[in-house]
Order: C-alpha cells, then sequence, then structure tokens
C-alpha cells in the first residue's frame, strides 16, 4: 500500500509539472500560435514567453489577453511600457528597457539619420525571421510624417523602423531577445491592428519636452501636443523598470 501511495504521489507531481510548463500559459489565451514559425523560434519558445508574461497579466487582473495594447517609448530614459486594454479601460503590465536605440530627441526627418521617429504609429508586420532575431515593424513613415515632409520638401523619409530584439541598434528600438519573445507573442493574440505604439522624447505626461540637440523643426510643439494628448489616458503606471 505503502508504495502505491508513492508512485500515486510521483504520477500527481509529473501530472503537475506538465500542466506549469504545458497548459499554465494557455489559462489567458497564450497558448502559443502554432502558425508563428520562424528561423529561431520553436513552440517551447512560445510556451516559456507565455509562462513569463501570464504572472503580469494576472497581476494586472486580466482573465483573457487584452483586446488592444499600448506600448509607450521614452527615448530620454530608454524604457517602454507596456498597457492592455479592454472595455475602455487601460492597465499597465511592465516596462522593458530600451537596450539600445540611435539618435537624440526630436522626430526622425529622413533615411539614413539614424533618428528614431516621433510620434503615434501602428505596427504594420510581426516578422519571425528578422536579422535582428523577432521584429514589430512599425508603420513610419505615417501620414503626418508624410504630410510634414511634404510641407518640407524633404523626400527619402527611411523605413523598416522596428521593435527587435538583440542588443544593437540601426536606428531601429533594441530590447534583447527574452523581452522581445514576449512582446512578439502577446502582440501575435492580441492583432496588429490593435496595438499602437506611442514614441516620445521624453515623459510628455509630466514634463516639458526635451530638447537634446536633436532636429528642431517649426511643426515639432504640434507633434508634442498630438504625443501628450495621446499620453494622457496611461497616468497611473509602475513606472521601475521590470529587469531579468
Amino acid at each position: 500500500m505503502r508504495r502505491y501511495r508513492l508512485l500515486l504521489l510521483a504520477a500527481v507531481l509529473i501530472c503537475t509539472g506538465f500542466i506549469l510548463r504545458y497548459a499554465a500559459p494557455s489559462m489567458l489565451g497564450l497558448a502559443p500560435a502554432s502558425t508563428v514559425r520562424g528561423s529561431y523560434v520553436t513552440p517551447d519558445t512560445w510556451r516559456e514567453a507565455g509562462a513569463r508574461l501570464e504572472p503580469y497579466l494576472v497581476q494586472a487582473r486580466f482573465a483573457k489577453i487584452p483586446d488592444r495594447l499600448a506600448l509607450l517609448v521614452f527615448k530620454d530614459r530608454k524604457q517602454m511600457e507596456v498597457w492592455g486594454g479592454d472595455a475602455g479601460s487601460w492597465r499597465y503590465l511592465r516596462t522593458y528597457p530600451v537596450l539600445a536605440a540611435s539618435g537624440l530627441s526630436g522626430p526622425k526627418l529622413r533615411d539614413g539619420d539614424r533618428q528614431v521617429p516621433e510620434g503615434i504609429y501602428r505596427m504594420s508586420l510581426l516578422n519571425p525571421n528578422n536579422s535582428y532575431y523577432l521584429a514589430i515593424k512599425l508603420d513610419y513613415p505615417n501620414a503626418f510624417d508624410q504630410q510634414k515632409a511634404k510641407l518640407d520638401s524633404r523626400a527619402n523619409l527611411g523605413n523598416a523602423i522596428c521593435i527587435h530584439g538583440w542588443e544593437v541598434n540601426p536606428g531601429s528600438l533594441a530590447i534583447g531577445n527574452v523581452a522581445i519573445e514576449e512582446l512578439f507573442l502577446l502582440s501575435s493574440k492580441v492583432g496588429a491592428e490593435n496595438i499602437k505604439v506611442i514614441i516620445a522624447p521624453n515623459d510628455l505626461r509630466t514634463e516639458r519636452p526635451l530638447q537634446q540637440g536633436g532636429p528642431i523643426v517649426n511643426w515639432l510643439p504640434e507633434l508634442y501636443s498630438q504625443i501628450a494628448r495621446e499620453l494622457q489616458p496611461f497616468r497611473h503606471a509602475t513606472l521601475s523598470v521590470n529587469s531579468r
């Protein structure tokens, strides 16, 4: 009888371990998407990313995957806040450090200026085969960028601005491989069309715009006014970086 009980206990522990490893990440709909394939990732990649993400979703009181996401990037302190939204409200999830981002405060004006753009963007592509591991492409130049370029008689605005892995940067936002796995998985579940990315020179919720030697254009106050307005719903965050 004692041996039977020990065998039964061992079986329960094995099953529990299996559930924690393979089922837990799917409780909030974070099961790996079998259609997301890439040169660098395996099903275990998404399973482990889901397991890391779930505590943040639970802490923010999400019972399922958020309906929408907002990524708030602050260039001066090299941080990206992630917020989830449903039923008209936004809740803070976590903050990732930006490990590399070239340029100064101010918008991107042309190809090759090595500036990270500033403005309100959408995701246009989730790329699991990017040369910088995984990448999320932004819709730069957006309508605002194109309108101001036309007024300024500027051409060759550049493109291919991404949030990606690794810790190097050619003009985009590098957040490291572990962070991009989590963000890529969450974005694939929420849907790129339900995600906006707000890139600001600094935290315009509480601060005046920084001027740190970046490009100065006469429409900059208009841009920063738009960014500040878009940031207003996201005013109650835990601002410390959740580092590993």
